[in-house]
């Protein structure tokens, strides 16, 4: 293999060009069975650095969170999947009591609450829980977003506000390259290139780097990892995204009103676009408490 850095073997071997073996059913399913902690993986090991723009919009989404669910200081917030509490500490520097939720300790740098947030039991009632980014489809079993969305419903105080976004279906369908269904064709996923989104820009909207299954709304990449002391790893990951429509029927089944939602880019909420926009990759939803 000729000369390499010493823990780069593994590596080196297993993504040398070699001929792809078709993968049994029983195959498949183990791999797919191991989607979420794959994900968890896959979330710990983001760089989350300036390539990651999105990260650059966390000032004015914060105010915008005060003026839209109206939030004064001394009010008690509940960041669900706060990742890095990037939303959590900016709303404290406005006054206040913030909660960050996350399932990856090694996201949960500001010493919040590391929980699963499907297993939600806070004591506790908050004048508004913000659940963006794509909590909501990180578990693609939908029966575990409901769970998420009733935990929501749950925290809130009457007439509290929920700020909830998810990724929109219906802009990853149209610029799709690769749409399948994996029931009938699942050894395409050996087809798909693997890239370095997650750990280097975020963009998981690039058509070139993902398979869309156009029957279950599920999203399939291929993530390679390869900075940091940790062992290079190249893992298969799988999102849920949603029709406008689907996320409010669920948002509605849990006990909250849907005041409004719309497609969105980050950092630019206040600017509802067209659902086939090609910036159009959040679905934005403001809730109350009925």
């Amino acid at each position: 293999m000729g000369d390499i850095e010493e823990g780069w073997e593994w590596f080196a071997f297993t993504f040398n060009d070699q001929e792809q073996l078709e993968l049994s059913a029983q195959e498949i399913e183990n791999m797919i069975s191991a989607s979420e902690e794959m994900t968890k993986t896959a979330y710990s090991r983001m760089l989350l650095n300036s390539n990651h723009r999105w990260l650059g919009h966390t000032d004015c989404e914060a105010d915008f969170i005060v003026d839209h669910c109206d939030l004064n200081a001394g009010d008690y917030v509940l960041d669900v999947g706060c990742g890095i509490g990037r939303h959590a500490i900016a709303l404290a520097k406005h006054g206040m009591h913030v909660t960050g939720i996350d399932y990856v300790p090694e996201l949960n740098t500001v010493n919040f609450i590391t929980e699963d947030s499907r297993n939600l039991n806070l004591d506790k009632q908050y004048n508004a829980v913000l659940c963006l980014y794509d909590v909501l489809g990180s578990f693609v079993d939908n029966s575990d977003n409901i769970k998420i969305l009733e935990n929501i419903a749950k925290s809130l105080r009457p007439n509290g506000k929920a700020l909830i976004s998810v990724m929109n279906y219906e802009l990853t369908k149209d610029i799709a390259k690769n749409v399948f269904s994996i029931s009938d064709e699942p050894n395409r996923l050996l087809d798909l290139p693997p890239a370095k989104i997650m750990e280097k820009t975020g963009n998981v909207f690039d058509p070139d780097y993902y398979l869309v299954d156009e029957f279950t709304h599920i999203v399939y990449r291929k993530e390679q990892f390869v900075e940091g002391r940790e062992l290079p790893v190249e893992l298969i990951i799988r999102d849920r995204r949603f029709e406008r429509r689907e996320i409010e029927d669920m948002c509605i089944s849990v006990g909250l009103t849907v005041d409004w939602s719309r497609f969105v880019r980050s950092g630019k909420w206040t600017e509802p676009l067209e659902a086939k926009d090609s910036g159009a990759k959040e679905i934005l939803l403001l809730c109350t408490k009925n």
